[in-house]
């Protein structure tokens, strides 16, 4: 299972490498700058490289690089950009030995008060020459402010000069100007064809929008300590891949019947809105479910008998349909005393509305829940009404078997906030939503992001044409369907993500992400699973 860290994280785990565990500094870096130049040289025959450096640790990773280079051929040219004396004393010993070596003299451009950045790009111009490839190493991990003045300009001449001559973008560890942690860009931020990062991978270079700041992202192990990554204040970030997939989804039993893969019960449905408890129910049963039940109004009797007759419908009357309190209880009282208790898991929200009728459905299964423990994926209208609730006990209601599945829009309203805000600080909205109510968190994004009470993980399945209607309802029957199956709630959620991701790669291999709709992300879930059951991965 590959795992990122924050540029805070990474920044701990360095110094109990150098300090504690005993690696040397220098050693560290001239591994890091070796894997760069290794891959510059394996990828393009020796020629020209332009080396934009900042004066901190990833500059002095820039100048080993230099160095390295030079030595196999290359031609080089090196631009520094800050104040001398700002730099650190790794920096200065590569500095020492490219001297000794007599390569080209690095260009220096220092900061000035009396300059703006039109003035400041302007000036730069000269010292962008020409080159086969262009490497960034102004910047590392530990960038937390907004960048201006200098660097800026810097930043965005690289990026000018790169595409005007054509060359081939590195940049060293992170692309400069990029948050590592919530993969925002600070300003300007440059543009690369690769970046090499070091040790472990950068949450921000995995999150949207930094994942699109470069084509590719390669981890190199510099020979950092495995250890390192416990000693970082909170949990690094997991990513699940395809082995790790095959090795939670274990066999089928191949002498069980549809009572040992589970029944997973689906309230969902309102008028107009017979779809979202279709795809849902469809996908729990695309993914191993032996029985699912569909709790929805009477409306959505016919359209879901016909979509799916495999599906045990049970429907109930509407509020407007009922004249009588009594039988309001009296449908309620059958789901909670004869179809509940059947469940082996149960999704609520999908397309379900906001009314009367679906808040007493909401608080039914939640009061029912407190004594049973059975894992619940609550989505879509459910946590809208989950919002609405300003008195949420989350001891009383919630807990580890609960799996909250919001969208940037539900997430901010969980959190009275926005959906812009929520998509734009997507990490610090999933800690603080988990923190708020104890349970399972999958907060969906391009990148979609997953917390327990102790553990993060990031999926890295999936692509833009799972932006739509009713991909949210597949991925609840997803979830579901596996906790029903008997893998705890956690690595059903965790596992689910993956899944629902993966069928969407499949679908978009044959319909293009420009046409796929959700049915297809229910289809392409047997393909993954035939993928993943083989033996070998």
């Amino acid at each position: 299972m590959k795992q990122l860290l924050t540029g805070k994280q990474m920044k701990q785990a360095d110094t109990w490498s150098i300090k504690e565990f005993g690696m040397e500094s220098l050693i560290l870096m001239e591994r890091a700058a070796l894997c760069a130049a290794q891959h510059i040289m394996s990828v393009q025959k020796p020629g020209c490289v332009f080396i934009m450096c900042g004066m901190g640790n990833n500059g002095a990773d820039g100048l080993a690089m230099a160095r390295i280079l030079s030595q196999n051929g290359w031609s080089v040219r090196i631009a520094a950009i800050g104040k001398i004396e700002k730099a650190t004393k790794e920096w200065l010993y590569q500095k020492a030995l490219l001297d000794k070596m007599e390569i080209l003299p690095v260009q220096y451009f220092y900061e000035s008060d009396d300059k703006d950045e039109e003035e400041y790009r302007s000036a730069l111009s000269n010292l962008y020459v020409p080159a086969q490839v262009y490497v960034d190493a102004l910047f590392g991990v530990g960038l937390s402010r907004k960048v201006s003045g200098v660097y800026r300009a810097a930043i965005e001449e690289w990026n000018e000069h790169k595409k005007k001559c054509g060359a081939y973008g590195v940049a060293v560890d992170i692309c400069s100007g990029l948050d590592a942690k919530s993969g925002q860009m600070l300003g300007a931020c440059v543009k690369a064809d690769v970046q090499i990062t070091f040790g472990y991978g950068k949450v921000g270079q995995f999150l949207y929008p930094g994942a699109s700041l470069s084509d590719q992202t390669i981890i190199c192990d510099i020979g950092m300590p495995n250890e390192a990554v416990y000693h970082v204040d909170g949990f690094p970030f997991n990513c699940l891949e395809k082995s790790d997939a095959k090795d939670w989804l274990g066999s089928r039993c191949l002498w069980g019947n549809k009572g040992t893969f589970g029944r997973v019960v689906i309230i969902a449905g309102s008028s107009g809105m017979a779809g979202a408890a279709y795809l849902s129910a469809l996908a729990a049963y695309r993914t191993g479910a032996g029985l699912v039940d569909i709790v929805t109004p009477k409306c959505n009797r016919l359209v879901l008998q016909q979509l799916l007759p495999e599906a045990v419908l049970h429907c109930i009357s509407e509020i407007s349909e009922i004249s009588e309190i009594s039988k309001d209880e009296e449908q309620l009282a059958y789901l909670r005393n004869e179809v509940l208790p059947k469940a082996k898991a149960i999704v609520i929200g999908p397309g379900l509305s906001t009314d009367t009728l679906a808040k007493k459905l909401l608080d039914m299964v939640l009061e029912w829940n407190r004594s049973q423990n059975c894992p619940i994926v609550i989505d879509a209208d459910a946590l809208n009404l989950l919002a609405m609730r300003t008195n949420i006990d989350q001891a009383e209601y919630l807990g580890e078997n609960v799996i909250l599945t919001p969208h940037p829009g539900e997430l901010g309203r969980l959190m009275n906030s926005s959906a812009k805000e929520a998509a734009k600080n997507l990490l610090y909205f999933a800690e603080e939503l988990q923190k708020k109510f104890g349970c399972i968190c999958v907060c969906k994004d391009a990148r979609t992001v997953i917390l327990t009470q102790k553990n993060r993980y990031l999926n890295l399945t999936g692509n833009s044409g799972m932006a739509t209607g009713g991909s949210g309802d597949v991925l609840t029957g997803v979830i579901a369907s596996l906790a029903a199956q008997g893998l705890s709630a956690e690595r059903a959620a965790v596992l689910g993500v993956w899944l629902h991701g993966a069928a969407g790669d499949e679908a978009a291999k044959e319909k293009s992400p420009y046409s796929m709709i959700a049915r297809d992300l229910a289809d392409g879930l047997s393909k993954v699973l035939i993928q993943i059951s083989r033996k070998k991965v």
